[in-house]
């Protein structure tokens, strides 16, 4: 593995760390108990302090920096997907940052009430496994008011029974219109029951989200 010093700033790895001998780890960088650093990977601790969560994947390809005043920290069982950018910002415990993703200066992401998606061998609904009703009702057993259900273009009925449960609970929910989807079967089956507060064209639902995010902060954590 590629790991260097520059001057005082030496990187602590922690003996159940698995740093690949692809990646490279270089200064002011601490790495917990059971993280792992892989294949082109690059956390250099040049200017500023990084710190990785125990158990925290780092995958292929990431970039890790910081800078003089603005650490990066990366909390616990979280994963970094592939050919990320991270740089003075926060990562709390149990986030996702998604393959491609930039996350810069002062940025925040925060886990939400960790909430944790399972599979289980449950019988099907709708002739399938895993359905999205099932996930649906979930979600408002458990996240209540603070969830966002999109339903979008589908074959059937699976998530129109959920999506009104979710909305029975408090969440916002969204139905893709007849226009814009290639099979009007699942939206329209929520639209009929009254499932749906807002029904739109596929180009306006994540400006919709994202205003109705903006306007909730209060309400909703990301």
């Amino acid at each position: 593995m590629a790991v260097y010093a520059l001057g005082d700033r030496i990187p602590t790895i922690h003996p159940e760390a698995y740093v690949h001998p692809d990646a490279t780890v270089i200064g002011d960088v601490t790495l917990g108990a059971g993280s792992t650093v892989w294949p082109g990977a690059v956390l250099r601790g040049d200017y500023g302090t990084i710190t990785v969560g125990e158990r925290t994947s780092i995958q292929d390809g990431t970039v890790v920096h910081a800078t003089a005043d603005k650490p990066t920290t990366i909390g616990a069982d979280c994963v970094v997907g592939h050919i990320a950018h991270l740089e003075g910002c926060t990562i709390e415990d149990r986030c996702l940052v998604g393959s491609g993703s930039v996350v810069l200066h002062d940025a925040v992401v925060r886990s939400g009430a960790k909430y944790l998606v399972a599979l289980h061998d449950g019988p099907p609904e709708h002739y399938q496994r895993p359905a999205v009703d099932v996930a649906f009702r979930s979600v408002a057993a458990t996240a209540g008011a603070n969830a966002v259900g999109v339903l979008l273009t589908g074959m059937g009925r699976d998530g129109a029974d959920g999506l009104l449960r979710m909305r029975q609970a408090g969440a916002y929910t969204l139905a893709q219109d007849e226009a814009s989807c290639v099979v009007f079967g699942m939206p329209k089956e929520a639209i009929a029951h009254g499932a749906a507060d807002e029904v739109l064209p596929l180009r306006d639902i994540a400006g919709a989200l994202v205003a109705k995010l903006n306007a909730s902060s209060d309400r909703f954590r990301v």
